[in-house]
């Protein structure tokens, strides 16, 4: 919905000093007298010595993010503080407190961490959080000196093999899996005696016709469904002027197809207080995937088109002739679509046109691709209920991203057989909708897209259709049923995410590398303004749900019991519903964005908003123990490092040149040299790292480069706020666990980067993958640090670190 590429943004920053965790200006030493100086030093120590004294009282207040939430009226002191607060402060305090409490001496990165081991082995480990780490854990012949991952995630692995459908399993995959099955079981719930949310009787009826959709209708007659469903899609093209800009339009209106060119509604580049539209290349959907994601490429390439030709001829047996033919030139299309683009997809607003509606579209370089805006929103309604609509379209800029290719769009559609484009459309058609009308379809899809040898459960694929229409109420569902006080664990994560975000302003006081004051204070200034979204809205309460999911009243399914009318009603109104964003307010735009992320299963920053979004998708055990007798240090080094790598992603180069829209390198140039040199180094570094592999193969460092400096920066915030937390609050252990809580830390760490690769899996991961594969990714870490060293006794010495954020 949010733009096609799916990314995401967020920073902040703040200081540590004698006011507090929050900076403060302060007045000018040289305005000062002498005798004013003499009282002053003389005031000095008297306030350290009070402060000595006071100290011991004061306990963290949780600073409140008053854009994300509001506390309901009954809220008690109590539910603002994690479980291993011990003190509360009074009412009074809180109103009184407004500075957070912090050390009595300022923390370096080279603060070690005093080891406090526990001897609960005679315990016995009951808890979630502790049955859940320990059969993770290897510890019969790991030594975690040598490999803290095997140490860390060697019984995990043995718990979740991989198979050939599934050749990686991880965390974050098992996560979404309990959570999908969680959802299911609130579908198939009945509840005759309570009251439910319309949008959930009505998800309930999608997913249950959906799972009943092995419908007694023959192969000929789910064939016709799509050919006419593309017959209406065609209906008004004229072949005779070859003008495809109305086709284009109705079909991404009606049916959400970006599939030449995409267009959505976000929050504007250069001001999040208005929207505005932006246009980009179309997606190629899985052929984009095959050439960029996987080995084997030619093979895959191959299958490909055995797919489109099967496919094809179920639904055209008359094309049997030329299938593969036409599934050659779709091919070799799709090829000439993606040169076309720009070069670099993932800098997205390196280079970008922003046009003006209010003083005309008059662009010579664009008037197809204008044309097709004006057609695909022009005729639009201001219908929803959820938005304000106060807008014209003629206060809306428009954003054109990939200007090579919207540029030579004429020429594109010129040089083209038309009948080559229009093949390619009812393919992209059949695509994305033929697996809802026949399971042969589906089985196909599985087999040559998917490379599964079984077909999936029915169930899998019913539930995440049903999710990515009715995420936002089956969401609140979920957290009526699974989280017993949703409001303090939300101001809980929200806490911790506030100590995160201190961490990071001490950090980038500290490191060298940034070489000028103004280049900090830039920094500084977007971590401030940082937000921080955790779990799901408090508008999805039972007093406010119905005005937050508003915009479903405008929902209608014309025939309930038929599946196939569904998927066609549920995605037109979902187009319509996104489209007619253009009418609203930012704000309406931000809340929607904020409810629809609910079912993600990652922890991800929004660029265009500079906001962190942390979905309640992930608040699973293995990120996150919802238990009151959780693990603080566990907690930080999951979640905490989870929140810290946005955190990175905020402050690194790559987000930091695109601040509040503005598409120019915002750092001075020393530091930009200094980032690029560290990059380069740890780009070595991770070309050099020696794997065990019969294949003899290498990190990419420079494919990787990114996600590492992502990896170590989030590990670092998370370590320094970990031990701040640790030296103000009470730490709670985990009974059954015979190790420090400085070790939970580390433990809580690798365990969330836990995986299984097939032999094959893991080569391409090594060769192709843009992340380092994660027993290296958790090694390489712990390694730059001397505090890993210290905490679990190891005696080899510490690799020498080029990382911007280690030691």
């Amino acid at each position: 919905m949010f733009g096609h590429s799916g990314s995401l943004t967020f920073p902040m920053t703040y200081d540590y000093d004698f006011d507090g965790f929050y900076s403060s200006k302060r007045p000018g030493w040289k305005g000062f007298s002498s005798l004013e100086k003499s009282l002053s030093i003389a005031l000095g120590l008297v306030s350290i010595l009070a402060l000595a004294l006071m100290i011991a009282v004061i306990i963290v207040g949780v600073k409140l993010n008053k854009d994300d939430y509001k506390p309901p009226e009954k809220l008690t002191e109590a539910t603002l503080y994690p479980p291993w607060v011990t003190t509360i402060p009074t009412t009074t305090e809180l109103k009184e407190v407004t500075t957070r409490a912090r050390p009595t001496t300022q923390l370096t990165s080279t603060t070690p961490i005093p080891p406090t081991e526990t001897t609960s082995e005679a315990i016995k480990c009951t808890s979630g959080q502790c049955l859940q780490i320990l059969e993770s854990l290897d510890t019969s012949v790991v030594d975690p000196c040598e490999n803290f991952y095997d140490f860390a995630c060697g019984g995990w692995t043995i718990r979740n093999p991989v198979s050939i459908d599934n050749p990686s399993v991880d965390q974050f995959s098992k996560a979404q899996e309990s959570f999908e099955l969680e959802v299911k079981h609130i579908l198939e719930e009945s509840k005759a005696n309570e009251v439910e949310l319309d949008m959930v009787e009505t998800a309930k009826l999608f997913y249950t016709t959906c799972l009943n959709d092995s419908s007694n209708a023959t192969e000929d007659e789910e064939n016709a469904e799509i050919v006419k469903l593309i017959d209406d899609m065609l209906a008004d093209f004229d072949f005779s002027s070859g003008d495809l800009i109305p086709v284009l339009s109705k079909i991404r209106k009606e049916l959400d197809g970006n599939y030449l060119l995409s267009l959505w509604i976000d929050v504007h580049l250069e001001d999040n207080s208005q929207n505005a539209i932006y246009l980009d290349h179309g997606n190629l959907d899985i052929f984009e995937e095959i050439l960029t994601s996987e080995s084997n490429t030619a093979y895959r390439v191959d299958l490909y088109k055995e797919f489109i030709i099967s496919l094809w001829t179920s639904i055209y047996p008359e094309d049997s002739n030329i299938a593969v033919e036409i599934a050659d030139k779709l091919v070799e299309f799709e090829y000439s679509l993606l040169q076309l683009r720009r070069s670099n997809n993932t800098q997205e607003f390196a280079n970008v046109e922003i046009l003006s509606t209010a003083t005309g579209l008059d662009s010579e370089n664009y008037t197809t691709v204008l044309r097709f805006i004006n057609q695909t929103l022009s005729s639009d309604e201001c219908s929803d209920s959820m938005i304000t609509c106060n807008n014209m379209l003629t206060d809306v800029d428009i954003i054109l991203q990939d200007l090579q290719y919207l540029s030579s769009f004429d020429a594109l559609l010129n040089e083209t057989d038309l009948n080559i484009t229009v093949n390619y459309l009812k393919w992209r058609i059949i695509l994305d909708f033929a697996k809802h009308s026949s399971e042969m379809h589906r089985d196909l899809y599985d087999h040559n897209i998917l490379g599964f040898n079984t077909s999936t459960f029915r169930w899998e694929m019913c539930v995440k259709e049903t999710l990515r229409f009715f995420g936002p109420p089956l969401v609140a569902e979920y957290v009526q049923a699974k989280i017993a006080n949703p409001v303090k664990l939300k101001l809980q994560v929200l806490g911790i995410a506030d100590y995160l975000k201190h961490t990071a302003l001490t950090l980038t006081q500290e490191v060298t590398w940034i070489a000028s004051n103004a280049t900090r204070d830039i920094i500084s200034q977007k971590l401030e303004e940082l937000q921080i979204f955790a779990l799901y809205p408090l508008s999805l309460t039972d007093e406010n749900i119905n005005i937050a999911l508003a915009y479903y009243s405008n929902l209608n399914l014309t025939n309930p019991s038929y599946h196939f009318q569904n998927m066609l009603d549920l995605t037109a109104w979902q187009s319509a519903s996104e489209l007619n964003l253009v009418w609203g307010t930012s704000n309406d735009t931000m809340q929607r964005k904020e409810l629809e992320i609910q079912t993600s299963n990652e922890v991800v920053y929004s660029y265009l908003t500079n906001s962190i979004y942390i979905p309640t998708a992930v608040y699973q055990p293995q990120f996150y123990s919802i238990e009151d007798n959780g693990s603080m240090a566990f907690v930080y080094g999951s979640m905490g490092t989870l929140i810290g790598r946005q955190i990175i992603a905020a402050i690194e180069e790559s987000a930091v040149s695109y601040y509040k829209g503005v598409p120019s390198g915002m750092w001075d140039e020393e530091t930009l040299a200094n980032f690029q040199s560290s990059s380069n180094c740890m780009q070595d570094e991770y070309n050099a790292y020696n794997i065990s592999f019969e294949n003899s193969a290498s990190i990419n460092g420079e494919s990787t480069v990114k996600t590492n400096t992502l990896d170590v920066g989030g590990f670092k915030i998370a370590l320094k706020s970990y031990w701040y937390a640790k030296m103000l609050l009470d730490e709670h252990e985990i009974n059954g666990l015979a190790y420090s809580p400085e070790k939970l830390f580390f433990i809580g760490f690798a365990q969330t980067w836990c995986a299984s690769y097939s032999e094959d899996k893991l080569l391409q991961e090594i060769t192709q993958g843009s992340q380092t594969p994660v027993p290296y990714r958790v090694n390489v870490v712990v390694e730059s640090f001397n505090e890993f060293s210290q905490t679990w006794n190891c005696s080899k010495p510490i690799q020498q670190s080029c990382h911007l954020w280690s030691n």
